[in-house]
């Protein structure tokens, strides 16, 4: 090899290494500017469960509440590996996500044709994520699973030559669904949907008989899934609450809907301004990917990711009673990967009418995708100036700067039930509203919510106990809201 080629092969290799190294130090800064933000109600409620559970008690029994196990034992763990804090939940998902752009950096290197735009995906999902999050989008279950459901997406598109690491590939990825889908159950549809999408590919394009699809997909991806659920299932079972997790499972979600009234349609044009405003950067090269795709080549990691961004607007739909902005976290995955993709085609097609040379690549590539991820720099330098104007220009104390953050800044009291809620500035007068908790008796083992008035609770006999029963104990609480002149 001649000394010029050795030089030209060593810049290239540090050109890469230099793409990566500024993507993951972006991802952790972003990430560093969420550690301190303040919780609020849905993130209290979650934490309340895990110490719930630190404490030796069982969930759905000595405390309740409608989320599936997989949120609380992720706040459990935080907690107990980090502390009961704003800073200690947060610092797990800091590093949950850094595993996930890790992982994404170097399982996409041979989806791209430029290998070293795999990194970016990290800054377009996770870094995205980190600058756009409010204190109510934070370290929800929307965007932990894109994990586990990033790599059921990723083993499901492998296909090994080989029998065993064929059917390997899928029984991990029936792992990966069956971890997400504890967090939350409608996501099940998201992974019927990616294995679907594979089992046309496998045999348009693979020309497999459908009884070896059934052994080699349906069949790993069922044990994987069965594997996960069943160690669920014993787990809640040896704690006595089965029924428990049964009933707010499947009996609870059609009863609160039946009592509910859907979600303003102005709350679902904030949510997709929401994510409409952070992937406008990226809305061309998404249509490239997808244009791309159609046309020419539809490999099938790209096919899972539109169908996973199809499926996700149907369960976001799905939660119509809801339609929080961070219910469409779950298209942040296939959104930035697939916005990557487009950067890639345009690339590719610039190098090939122009025939530059192999190294100009880079430049090319970075001059594409340069607009997009400058963008970042406005969100996240407004989070840096909160830090600036409380611990830089005053200096104040975290208190402080959680009340600059958050108009409510909500304090977890300790006892299951009561809340405070206090302005950012000293009140002048104080109004409370008192609000009831039914307890379900049963056996000496109280339910306990972190619910508002109105709720359904469920008691071990198997009736539904409402909040203006007369026959069940009923424990109160009061929201102190504290406002000023």
């Amino acid at each position: 090899m001649k000394a010029s080629q050795q030089l030209a092969g060593g810049r290239n290799r540090l050109c890469e290494w230099a793409w990566y190294a500024i993507a993951l130090v972006l991802v952790l800064a972003f990430g560093a500017l969420n550690l301190q933000l303040p919780f609020v109600s849905d993130q209290i409620a979650t934490m309340m469960g895990a110490k719930t559970l630190a404490q030796g008690g069982t969930l759905y029994v000595d405390f309740w509440d409608n989320k599936m196990p997989g949120l609380y034992w992720f706040y459990l763990l935080a907690g107990e590996s980090f502390g009961y804090t704003e800073f200690g939940i947060h610092l797990l998902d800091m590093i949950w996500m850094t595993v996930f752009s890790v992982i994404l950096a170097l399982s996409l290197r041979t989806y791209f044709t430029y290998p070293w735009l795999s990194a970016l995906p990290p800054l377009t999902v996770v870094g995205l994520y980190y600058v756009s999050v409010e204190t109510q989008q934070l370290t929800q279950l929307e965007i932990l699973v894109a994990l586990p459901m990033f790599l059921s997406a990723w083993f499901a598109t492998r296909f090994p030559k080989s029998a065993g690491r064929f059917i390997l590939a899928f029984t991990a990825s029936g792992l990966c669904a069956g971890i997400a889908v504890v967090f939350k159950l409608v996501f099940a549809l998201l992974f019927v949907a990616f294995w679907l999408v594979v089992t046309v590919h496998l045999r348009a394009s693979k020309r497999l008989e459908w009884f070896s699809i059934a052994a080699r997909v349906w069949l790993p991806v069922s044990v994987g899934v069965g594997a996960v659920l069943g160690a669920v299932v014993l787990k809640f079972w040896l704690d006595g609450a089965l029924f428990e997790l049964y009933w707010t499972a499947f009996v609870y979600p059609p009863q609160a809907l039946a009592m509910s009234t859907p979600a303003p349609y102005y709350r679902l044009g904030e949510s997709l301004i929401f994510i409409g405003t952070y992937f406008a950067p990226w809305a061309l090269f998404i249509a490239f990917a997808v244009a791309h795709w159609w046309r020419h080549e539809r490999d099938p990691l790209t096919s899972v990711l539109v169908a996973w961004f199809l499926v996700g607007i149907v369960i976001i739909y799905i939660q119509r009673f809801s339609w929080w902005p961070y219910h469409f976290l779950i298209l942040f995955t296939p959104a930035g990967i697939l916005g990557i993709r487009g950067a890639d085609v345009a690339c590719d097609f610039i190098m090939n009418v122009k025939r530059e040379r192999a190294w100009s690549a880079y430049l090319v590539s970075a001059m594409i995708v340069f607009p997009g991820i400058a963008a970042l720099a406005v969100p996240a330098g407004q989070k840096a100036n909160a830090y600036i104007e409380v611990f830089v220009k005053k200096p104040g104390t975290v208190q402080d700067f959680h009340q600059g953050i958050s108009t409510f800044y909500r304090v977890y009291s300790g006892a299951p039930g009561s809340w405070s809620m206090k302005e950012r500035v000293p009140a002048r007068s104080t109004s409370s509203a008192t609000h009831s908790i039914t307890i379900c008796p049963a056996a000496n083992r109280p339910y306990r919510s972190s619910a508002g008035p109105g709720a359904i609770f469920y008691s071990r006999n198997g009736s539904n106990c409402l909040s203006n029963s007369k026959r069940h104990v009923r424990l109160t609480f009061t929201l102190t809201n504290e406002t000023s002149t």
